[in-house]
């Protein structure tokens, strides 16, 4: 991975009651309506993909010092080098302590103690898709424990289906002629 980006576009998602591993990761995980055209337009796709094609280099890295309000710690899953981890853990803890890193859309990611309406909005985001730098981070360590099974059967689907639309188009090809 070249130089780590200040994330811009952060998908919201929310995680099924019970992840199970193996599924697509559609299945287990669910996209907020961000409202903005730059996720609409083939970003949340292409990451999933970069993701899935570099998997072996993904790893799972607990952050023990960001937590939710239940206590539960944050767990990021990134291609990046151990070294670098810690350069991605000051910007996630920006987004969640201050309101320094200005992004498109609203993360739910903020917490401040002190407003109790702004954190209830929060509780209904408990994933997050940096699409920027092709990392997910969450609190739900169920989630993240499964994710690597869900990114590999989303590869093996998306595959089927660019497979299945090439069959398609040569076949309209040949009955053309």
């Amino acid at each position: 991975m070249e130089n780590i980006r200040t994330p811009y576009l952060i998908q919201r998602c929310k995680v099924v009651d019970k992840p199970v591993n193996g599924v697509k990761f559609s299945e287990n995980v669910k996209l907020d309506y961000m409202g903005s055209a730059e996720f609409e337009f083939g970003a949340v796709p292409r990451s999933l993909r970069l993701i899935a094609e570099h998997s072996q280099d993904y790893h799972l890295v607990p952050v023990r010092d960001v937590t939710n309000q239940k206590g539960d710690i944050l767990y990021i899953y990134c291609n990046l080098p151990f070294e670098r981890v810690p350069e991605y853990v000051e910007i996630v803890k920006k987004l969640r302590n201050t309101r320094d890193i200005r992004t498109k859309e609203s993360t739910h990611f903020y917490f401040n103690a002190l407003d109790e309406w702004y954190n209830k909005d929060n509780e209904r985001t408990d994933f997050w898709w940096d699409l920027d730098n092709d990392i997910m981070f969450s609190f739900r360590a169920d989630m993240m424990k499964v994710l690597p099974g869900c990114i590999a059967a989303s590869l093996e689907y998306m595959n089927e289906q660019r497979n299945q639309d090439a069959v398609n188009v040569a076949a309209k090809c040949f009955h053309t002629r």
